[in-house]
């Protein structure tokens, strides 16, 4: 029978999996989660600024979402993403 606390480990459980998942899959880059997660603010954010992707890897290192600044490797992260993203609306409208 379920505890009072049993809803807590589930959370700590998937907790647990849900990092072994993101370590295992070394294309899944935390700034790459971070530009999904938040893309829609960001591309609004980039279409009012030009973006300086050296300031911006600067910027992902001292945030923890990158190891190394490397403008060309957060352009390129952002580009992934954008295609990601762009594919998930094309197959929801499919489906739509």
């Amino acid at each position: 029978m379920p505890t009072a606390s049993a809803p807590h480990h589930a959370t700590d459980r998937m907790a647990r999996i849900t990092a072994v998942l993101e370590s295992a899959n070394p294309m899944r880059s935390a700034l790459a989660r971070w530009m999904y997660e938040n893309h829609e603010a960001f591309a609004e954010t980039l279409t009012k600024h030009r973006p300086d992707w050296n300031a911006l890897a600067e910027a992902f290192v001292k945030e923890r979402l990158m190891p190394e600044a490397s403008p060309e490797a957060a352009k390129a992260a952002w580009q992934r993403v954008r295609k990601r993203v762009a594919e998930e609306k094309r197959q929801a409208e499919r489906k739509g």
